[in-house]
């Protein structure tokens, strides 16, 4: 009976060999990032917010995880907030904005996309802007525009100007009371409400705030309304650039990003944490 030893020969070996090669190949997101030596604070923050059932879900997931350099940019003490027990809903949400459920988008996806920018709906809900220029992908909070602290002081209307023959008082300088000084802040605001633009960007690097200064002028009282405004310190990104693409794995993809991408209310959360830090 050589030939039933040689097949169940053959038939043994064969085995632990085909349970082998699939085993190699089902590394899942959770494995892939927790394989790499750049995502070591991403990870401690997935096992903290207890989502890595999600990453090891059937998916597919699109994650754009911020690197150990980009959780570095949060002051330490932040960081080690965000771990506590009584924060782990804002760690959650602060996580859940970096990945996106149902969907695996590849950096040639983005290239090769009609349009200038491809949006996505991440886990907790914010709408993602992934782009592709100047051989770079970057991808941006769809709707974190920046947070204003304003101050408002109200100018009495100046004395009456010379008299023309016929009584009336001379307007000054030819306007009608409407809106003088610098350009106030778009989005159909006025004078009395938020914010003022000196014709700089109202964005910036993380932290960094601008400030400006604007007027507007009653038709009917003369009062001059002067709204200085800055804008909120931010803790953490609006944006972040991808420095590594296309890490795969068996239920989605990652890329690498140089930032932590924080949503309004969240970086809310994180001021208040930073504020009792200090």
């Amino acid at each position: 009976m050589p030939g039933i030893k040689h097949l169940l020969a053959t038939t043994a070996l064969a085995v632990p060999l085909a349970f082998g090669t699939a085993s190699a190949e089902a590394a899942n997101i959770m494995d892939e990032l927790k394989d790499s030596d750049q995502f070591s604070r991403f990870v401690e923050a997935i096992e903290a917010a207890e989502l890595e059932d999600t990453l090891e879900g059937d998916g597919p997931y699109t994650v754009f995880a911020p690197t150990d350099d980009a959780f570095d940019e949060l002051s330490e003490g932040v960081r080690d907030a965000l771990l506590e027990e009584d924060n782990k809903d804002i760690l959650e949400k602060l996580l859940q904005v970096h990945i996106v459920e149902d969907e695996e988008i590849t950096k040639s996806d983005v290239e090769d996309a009609d349009d200038e920018e491809t949006k996505v709906e991440a886990l907790e809900g914010d709408e993602l802007a992934v782009k592709f220029s100047d051989d770079e992908v970057t991808v941006a909070l769809a709707d974190a525009s920046p947070e204003y602290e304003t101050e408002t002081e109200t100018m009495p209307a100046p004395a009456a100007g010379p008299q023309s023959q016929s009584g009336a008082t001379t307007p000054q300088t030819g306007q009608s009371g409407a809106q003088t000084g610098t350009q106030m802040p778009q989005g159909g605001q006025s004078g009395a409400t938020a914010g003022a633009q000196t014709g700089q960007s109202a964005g910036g690097a993380a932290g960094q705030a601008e400030t400006g200064t604007g007027s507007v002028t009653s038709a009917q009282t003369g009062e001059t309304t002067v709204v200085t405004a800055e804008e909120k310190d931010r803790v953490g990104s609006r944006e972040a650039k991808v420095t590594e693409a296309d890490i795969e794995a068996d239920n989605g993809v990652i890329h690498a990003i140089d930032a932590v991408l924080v949503s309004n209310d969240v970086a809310e959360d994180l001021r208040e944490l930073k504020d009792k830090e200090g």
